[in-house]
């Protein structure tokens, strides 16, 4: 969630924590193949992760609504 604050902080967009932890789910078999060699590409693959995440996984606006996210990540940050 370091990663959320620090994009807030930069663009003032909040990250879907349901999109994150779906590509993050998706791209597990991944991770696990990469933690199973040692650790070898860990950097390049969280990389990768966060660069997705900063183009394509913003929280998406509710009409005139503020969302559970929203108000946690208010209260939070």
């Amino acid at each position: 969630m370091i990663q959320r604050g620090l994009l807030f902080k930069k663009t003032g967009k909040l990250l879907s924590i349901i999109k994150c932890f779906n590509t993050l789910k998706d791209n597990s078999t991944q991770l696990r193949h990469i933690l199973a060699n040692g650790g070898k590409g860990i950097k390049q693959w969280i990389k990768w992760v966060a660069g997705i995440f900063e183009s394509k996984h913003w929280l998406e606006k509710k009409k005139n609504k503020l969302g559970f996210e929203e108000i946690l990540c208010l209260n939070i940050l």
